[in-house]
């Protein structure tokens, strides 16, 4: 098999394994909600505006007011409007969210164990090896297109 060919094997298992909704399965939250949790989680201020949610997510801030909505109706988080500029909307975790994240972490946790079980410890670490690899593959080719596109914006 070629390398093309390869590619496109890994790109249909990506995707298989994307439809089998292993969030929705567990019960947990969507990934984009849980972003927006670990995105206030991380935060070094203990508010984030909208628009920095967004930015940090790669996202709309309409798409990131929509899911902030049903977040705050579940009580994970709460907004406040900024008093010294009241276009600013700030976001902050409540206890809630914080318990959601701690469980969805274990709860993740204990299916990924499960999952890398198959795998030897020679596999594991390769695995491991070639994930930080990617990752860092990832990361690159991201920054190439925004800079293309921040360029093509100018």
């Amino acid at each position: 098999m070629d390398r093309k060919e390869q590619i496109k094997n890994i790109m249909n298992l990506d995707y298989k394994i994307k439809r089998l909704n292993v969030f929705s399965l567990l019960g947990l939250a969507p990934p984009f909600e849980m972003g927006i949790l670990t995105c206030l989680k991380n935060s070094e201020d203990s508010r984030v505006c909208v628009s920095g949610i967004a930015r940090s997510l790669n996202a709309t801030s309409p798409n990131v007011s929509r899911v902030l909505k049903s977040l705050e109706k579940e009580g994970k988080v709460y907004r406040e409007v900024d008093e010294n500029d009241r276009r600013n909307t700030f976001v902050y975790l409540t206890d809630k969210g914080k318990e959601c994240l701690k469980q969805t972490g274990r709860t993740v946790g204990e299916f990924m164990f499960g999952v890398l079980d198959c795998l030897g410890d020679e596999e594991l670490l390769r695995y491991s090896e070639i994930m930080k690899k990617l990752y860092s593959s990832y990361v690159s080719e991201t920054e190439k297109i925004k800079k293309a596109k921040s360029k093509a914006n100018d």
